[in-house]
């Protein structure tokens, strides 16, 4: 491949793959169940979320998809004294991973903003395992082609998949009122 480095290639086609991947979950995620933020305490709003997915009837795993925009005021209220000396405080502060608040691993995405959900302002969503699905048909292809016009080869990765909200009541997203 004339002096590519193929595990570049390998990570920046893993990458776009990724990110299209995120996008549409993303979009996904703006269908689940609407909650208007307080403005008040982040965290708060993550319990009342949280709630609100225990009191539709889920009693399975969840997870927590918070938008890059919102990431500063979590950190925040992480770094405040009310979880001084707290575990979670030293990771968040080391590392810059939230962790698990309140049972619920909490993740960070930038494709989580109001373009991807169509909504304002997007704090976060929690959601289980059966609010939404993503189906995947054989896996990431790859393939190479010679263009001689080009003196190259043209390598391309696909993947077959789609993503689907199946239950918006096993899942809540966060934003600001409209």
């Amino acid at each position: 491949l004339g002096g590519i480095d193929t595990a570049d290639m390998g990570r920046i086609m893993g990458n776009a793959i990724a990110a299209k991947v995120d996008t549409l979950v993303s979009t996904q995620l703006g269908a689940l169940t609407a909650q208007e933020s307080l403005g008040v305490n982040l965290l708060d709003e993550l319990y009342k979320a949280i709630g609100t997915v225990r009191e539709a009837g889920e009693t399975g795993p969840l997870n927590c998809v918070v938008s890059a925009a919102a990431y500063q005021g979590f950190m925040s209220v992480i770094g405040s004294s009310a979880f001084a000396n707290a575990d979670i405080q030293n990771a968040a502060m080391r590392s810059g991973y939230i962790g698990t608040l309140a049972g619920v691993p909490c993740y960070v995405s930038a494709a989580l903003n109001d373009t991807n959900t169509t909504l304002t302002n997007t704090k976060f969503a929690v959601f289980s395992q059966d609010a939404m699905r993503l189906a995947m048909q054989g896996g990431v292809k790859l393939e190479s082609e010679r263009r001689a016009a080009a003196v190259g080869t043209d390598i391309v990765s696909s993947l077959a998949f789609q993503v689907a909200v199946i239950d918006a009541s096993r899942g809540v997203i966060v934003q600001d009122a409209v």
